[in-house]
């Protein structure tokens, strides 16, 4: 499966299709995709295969977390304004605290606009889209600027409850609230131990296991496990962070726990994988 790659912190692109370039793939970066004409089907393999698919229209919003196999299905002719950032991007532009809520577009992509939300962020897409198409002055400033804004709308908007922003596609609603309150405390180890998830879901510590197990096909430690480092696997290849930081910022004892746990996951420490990963973007 082809994974595209983003070696500065920000982009911007406007591209218009007949029929999506691309089929099933992923990107080692977040993208915010603005449907500024057009019309077709979003879809995304969710954890455990599940295929999910949206209907997309002039308006539409979504967030694409790293690492989320996707693709977009044109029926009517789509322009899309893709607004692509890493999570150096966040930490330097929005913060920490709007890092864990974009991690929540796991759990949907779908971003539910109303009101004054939806008129806002038209107007910055829009804007976006003016500042890309013609030499003004200050062009730069003014997509930075737009686009900050529109990414910490959408934090602001993914950070509520699930109630008010999740629209299930398949009606899994208990089974989607547990795979983004999963992704959301994914570097809070307390909040993922089975006490924390039983008081949380309702569900008893000797079922809780088997419940996950039936609905993913793998047993939640597994996932907690597999996601947990797939995030530091990304803070090792796309982010400045020693060791030493990522280990504090995903909740590790200390950062000889996290090589340990690194290398039982990657087959290499975190310094040999980014090395590699430094390697293959100076050979691009």
């Amino acid at each position: 499966m082809f994974k595209e790659n983003l070696y500065q912190p920000f982009e911007i692109l406007l591209r218009e299709h007949d029929r999506f370039p691309l089929k099933d793939h992923q990107h080692s970066f977040f993208e915010a995709v603005h449907i500024a004409a057009g019309e077709g089907v979003f879809q995304i393999c969710r954890p455990m295969s599940d295929i999910c698919e949206f209907k997309y229209s002039a308006g539409s919003l979504f967030l694409i977390p790293p690492n989320t196999t996707h693709c977009f299905k044109v029926s009517k002719r789509s322009r899309f304004l893709f607004v692509r950032f890493t999570d150096r991007y966040i930490d330097e532009h929005l913060g920490g605290g709007a890092k864990h809520a974009l991690y929540l577009s796991y759990a949907t992509p779908l971003i539910s606009l109303k009101g004054v939300e939806l008129k806002v962020s038209n107007a910055l897409f829009e804007l976006m889209e003016s500042e890309l198409s013609g030499g003004r002055d200050f062009s730069e400033a003014m997509l930075q600027n737009s686009a900050d804004i529109a990414l910490a709308s959408i934090a602001r908007i993914l950070g509520r409850s699930p109630e008010v922003h999740i629209q299930e596609a398949d009606g899994t609603a208990r089974e989607m609230h547990m795979l983004q309150y999963i992704q959301t405390h994914i570097h809070q180890p307390d909040s993922l131990r089975v006490e924390a998830l039983v008081k949380r879901f309702g569900l008893s510590k000797n079922y809780i296991g088997r419940y996950f197990k039936r609905r993913f096909q793998e047993s939640l430690r597994q996932y907690i496990t597999r996601n947990r480092m797939k995030r530091v696997e990304y803070l090792v290849a796309n982010s400045l962070m020693s060791v030493k930081e990522i280990a504090y910022d995903m909740g590790f004892a200390d950062s000889c726990h996290l090589v340990k746990n690194f290398k039982k996951y990657s087959g290499m420490s975190p310094l040999q994988y980014r090395n590699k990963c430094n390697s293959h973007k100076k050979r691009r």
